[in-house]
């Protein structure tokens, strides 16, 4: 699964790539309804929050709040 493969490429401190992918999956995952599962998105959404957060992008906490608001609802 590409969401595997972008925690393992940010693990290896490639962030560009891991972003890049994290992006894709939640693109996505969001035009596929019957794909919204906790199990995917919470993750995918903290995953991208983090590494935006590692190159000082501030758009990190966006996707940090955005997690947290489909954990909530």
């Amino acid at each position: 699964m590409r969401f595997q493969r972008a925690n393992v490429r940010g693990q290896l401190g490639k962030i560009d790539p891991a972003i890049a992918m994290f992006w894709e999956v939640l693109t996505l995952a969001c035009k596929d309804e019957s794909a919204r599962d906790l199990q995917l998105h919470i993750p995918l959404y903290n995953q991208l929050a983090y590494c935006l957060h590692v190159v000082g992008d501030p758009a990190a906490t966006d996707y940090a709040q955005a997690g947290l608001k489909f954990a909530r609802d």
